[in-house]
């Protein structure tokens, strides 16, 4: 039947209000396999692990890049084509389709998926173009970000994550490499210089560097510090 997942979850939680769903599933290593991922829309932002297998690479897809390219949250790989990751198939809004890669969908290997979608004053997934300057670009998000993640896609910089806890006042200079497993000087967190805005509608990039404003592409994931909605989908602010 149309529509029908041709893999099963072995294991899910799924938050449709929240736009967020975790799926654990076995590989057959077909090509063009469906997975259920729960939501009720297309999925902006995903991660992929194998747990049977070590040494593997994080797969990420992400909307601005489309299914024709991946990234890797362990590398500083720039985007690159990998047709066997999604199968250059976008996912729809009741499945995401994958390839046969070990990473992804080898044969009887366990794999998780973290999946979600943009929800207005919740969370936002997207790109911006770097200027190159140090009056960087805003990007608008409809909230106060708490935690921002960000890729050059062109180039090779490392990812980073920068976060309100770590560094409550502006400019951010925190942050986190998920590629890195080195700890950072203060509270984990390496203290650089890439200064960050984050300001009540969005984020202001303040440097040059290639990480966060090089002349390139840039994607990025936020989450906000104070949610419009709570987790039964309503207003999470008292009236």
């Amino acid at each position: 039947p149309p529509n029908v997942p041709s893999i099963a979850a072995t294991g899910c939680s799924v938050g449709t209000k929240q736009g967020f769903s975790i799926i654990q599933y076995t590989g057959t290593d077909n090509a063009s396999d469906t997975l259920a991922h729960g939501l009720l829309q297309k999925p902006n932002f995903a991660i992929f692990k194998n747990l049977s297998q070590s040494g593997d690479d994080w797969i990420v897809y992400h909307t601005s890049l489309g299914a024709t390219k991946r990234l890797k949250l362990n590398t500083t790989d720039q985007a690159d084509s990998q047709t066997s990751q999604f199968n250059d198939t976008e996912p729809t809004a009741s499945l995401f389709t994958i390839g046969t890669y070990d990473n992804i969908n080898k044969l009887n290997n366990s794999y998780i998926a973290y999946i979600w979608h943009d929800v207005p004053g919740l969370q936002k997934f997207g790109s911006y173009e770097g200027n190159n300057n140090s009056d960087g670009p805003y990007v608008e998000l409809g909230f106060r970000p708490s935690i921002i993640i960000l890729k050059n896609i062109d180039n090779n910089p490392v990812w980073c994550i920068i976060d309100n806890k770590r560094d409550p006042d502006n400019p951010v200079i925190k942050y986190l490499n998920p590629n890195n497993n080195a700890g950072g000087n203060t509270n984990d967190a390496f203290s650089g210089t890439y200064p960050i805005d984050f300001l009540s509608n969005g984020f202001k990039i303040r440097n040059t560097t290639g990480e966060v404003n090089s002349g390139h592409t840039f994607v990025y994931a936020a989450w906000a510090e104070t949610p419009s909605v709570n987790l039964f989908g309503g207003s999470a602010n008292a009236r």
